[in-house]
């Protein structure tokens, strides 16, 4: 694929290269099975047994998605020289986010335990994507959907807040606000903005990590806008960085504890101004009056009432006739 010719797009094409050369001939274990029904033929399963064959983009997808290999990392490796280009592209089409590509990266038996002529590709190429992503104006993926899916790859959102931090500009700026406003309605709710799937990751240690870096890196002026955006609804939020935990907590929750996990903040509970009186609907109008009848007849007494939208008026009969819908 072509990457725009800068030193954040060079990073990651080099990256890229480095990937196809080190999992080059690998394949799925011979044994390998999964489910025709749900997963692919028996000819498509010979694709992964199969080394350097390009698979189709449906097939790619439902392989890294799949949760049930019986070695999941052989088949990432034997998918990554095609898997890392799509992720680029932003062509991986995840149901729900982005993480869920980390989350196949996490499924890899800790890939980061891999051998250092593997591991140390795939950690390459992780950073070299989120730098490109914060730094490049021709990014196609969102920074902080690319930041998701590396924090649920590794487990951990340190080494990439730091990758986050280590950009100066304008730019990366700009992305910081971005990611501040798609995160900041979960945060609020003491939430991780993304979903952790991986039995081994700790979401309360990242959740608290994100909050206090996000607090402490827009007080050192690179970012301020997102400091801005966290503490735009007040919640006792004032110029020190300290005081912003009645906004978004930053430690374990208590049992009291109105912002904890689970207590999620409606959009109304967000808002600085008292909420206004409750405006209730007039009560329908009924009205009686007599119909005109023959002399003789019986009188009766005709009821109409306002009908609701779509609702037709019904003409009741007061003798005892039945009720039947208004001309």
């Amino acid at each position: 694929m072509h990457l725009a010719d800068r030193p954040a797009g060079r990073r990651l094409s080099a990256a890229l290269d480095d990937l196809a050369v080190t999992f080059r001939g690998m394949t799925a274990r011979p044994d390998e099975s999964n489910c025709t029904c749900h997963w692919g033929s028996p000819e498509e399963l010979a694709l992964l047994r199969t080394p350097d064959v390009e698979l189709d983009p449906d097939l790619l997808r439902h392989t890294w998605q799949a949760v049930d290999w019986t070695d999941h990392a052989a088949v990432l490796r034997r998918i990554l020289p095609q898997f890392a280009p799509v992720l680029v592209a932003g062509h991986a089409e995840p149901v729900f986010g982005l993480e869920e590509a980390g989350y196949s990266f996490a499924r890899g038996r800790c890939w980061q335990e891999w051998p250092d002529d593997h591991a140390g590709p795939v950690r390459e190429f992780l950073h070299a994507w989120l730098a490109h992503s914060v730094t490049d104006p021709e990014a196609v993926v969102p920074a902080h959907e690319v930041f998701a899916a590396c924090a649920e790859a590794s487990g951990t959102v340190g080494p990439w807040l730091a990758v986050w931090e280590a950009q100066t500009g304008a730019l990366s700026d700009r992305r910081l606000a971005e990611a501040a406003a798609e995160w900041e309605y979960e945060l609020l709710g003491d939430h991780l903005p993304w979903s952790v799937r991986w039995y081994e990751h700790d979401e309360e240690e990242m959740r608290a990590e994100l909050v206090a870096w996000l607090l402490g890196h827009a007080a050192t002026g690179s970012a301020r806008r997102t400091r801005r955006r966290i503490c735009s609804t007040g919640y006792g939020c004032s110029a020190s960085p300290a005081t912003t935990a009645g906004r978004i907590r930053t430690g374990p929750a208590t049992a009291t504890d109105e912002r904890r996990p689970g207590r999620r903040v409606t959009r109304s509970r967000l808002s600085a101004s008292p909420p206004g009186p409750v405006r209730r609907r007039p009560a329908q109008r009924v009205t009686a009056r007599p119909s005109a009848s023959p002399p003789g007849s019986v009188r009766r007494t005709r009821f109409r009432a306002w009908p609701r939208p779509g609702h037709s008026a019904r003409r009741t009969d007061a003798a005892g006739g039945r009720s039947r819908r208004a001309p």
